[in-house]
């Protein structure tokens, strides 16, 4: 597995849905990263958030997040720094994200991830590559402790993923996203 080279930037667009018919949330998201050097990318985003529940006394909640990030690579390591507004939530406006991935062999990646908005949360994760096209990932990430799992398929300039995370209050919650490499 090695660290994709775009010419042009990689989009990457990604949904979620938490929850069930009592509570649910929605996350539509959209990111675009221009290639400053071969190892820095600068890029901006949109985040749409949608929460709602069954009950009378609550309204639906809708927001749209701007976000910023910063991504640097050297070797089998890469840093991501990620800033997003959340108007939506006035005490914690930003959240902050930094993530570390590291390539040990050529078929297995590890992740650990942190991110700073209402309260701090942790992501680890691992990854295994399968003849460079299919890939599995089983994780793990606090606040609330939800174990994660993902599977996906990189083909030429596109990857399609598909995971799901155990959440204690809302069951089991799906994530579907692709990337593209311009």
């Amino acid at each position: 597995m090695q660290w994709a080279t775009p010419k042009h930037g990689t989009l990457h667009a990604h949904y979620n849905h938490r929850g069930d018919n009592a509570l649910h949330e929605q996350q539509v998201a959209a990111r675009y990263s221009l290639p400053i050097t071969k190892d820095l990318h600068i890029g901006v985003g949109a985040t749409y958030h949608h929460t709602a529940t069954d009950d009378p006394h609550y309204e639906p909640q809708q927001s749209l997040s701007p976000t910023l990030l910063l991504h640097l690579r050297h070797g089998h390591t890469a840093w991501t720094a990620t800033a997003e507004h959340r108007p939506q939530s006035p005490d914690h406006p930003i959240e902050l994200r930094l993530q570390l991935q590291h390539h040990p062999t050529a078929t297995v990646l590890a992740l650990i991830e942190a991110d700073y908005g209402d309260r701090l949360r942790w992501r680890m994760a691992v990854e295994w590559c399968y003849e460079s096209h299919f890939y599995l990932r089983a994780g793990a990430s606090t606040s609330p402790l939800a174990l994660t799992a993902g599977a996906g398929v990189r083909w030429r300039n596109y990857a399609f993923d598909f995971a799901a995370q155990s959440h204690r209050a809302l069951g089991l919650t799906p994530t579907t996203s692709i990337k593209i490499w311009l």
